[in-house]
């Protein structure tokens, strides 16, 4: 034990940079289990695409979007679902909902807002379109 005390005075910022990586992995370990929306792979999206009609919500900006998009997507900016303005995807409120960005970071806090707005199935695609793309995955491009 006392070793590990000499080494902690010892390497003090070392010491200090571990304990702030191990709290922030047990924080985001909790959040993502205590998440309402779930994280899928792109094998698990294609899944509910194909068998329970689930719409794709991009929240990326609209240039962002018309450069390459997964196919059948609605784009419904973050700033829109922040604000409540869902007309577009109002309809697919009791459907599978899968919000798609450039992060997962992104995509969760409009997941967030979907669960406050009342949307029973929401899911984030883990990775964000980055997986998509890893995936060898088709996107769209324009409208």
């Amino acid at each position: 034990m006392q070793e590990f005390i000499d080494f902690l005075r010892a390497n003090s910022l070392l010491s200090v940079a571990w304990i702030a990586l191990f709290i922030t992995i047990i924080y985001m370990t909790f959040k993502q289990m205590t998440a309402k929306y779930k994280s899928i792979d792109p094998s698990q999206l294609t899944l509910l695409i194909n068998h329970e009609e689930a719409t794709i919500v991009d929240v990326r900006s609209r240039d962002e979007f018309q450069l390459g998009h997964i196919a059948g997507a609605v784009h419904s900016n973050a700033i829109e679902i922040e604000k409540d303005n869902l007309a577009k995807i109002n309809k697919h409120k009791d459907m599978p909902v899968i919000v798609v960005s450039k992060n997962e970071q992104d995509s969760a806090k409009s997941a967030e807002k979907l669960i406050k707005n009342k949307y029973t199935r929401v899911y984030v695609l883990r990775g964000g379109l980055m997986t998509w793309t890893e995936a060898k995955l088709p996107l769209v491009r324009g409208k």
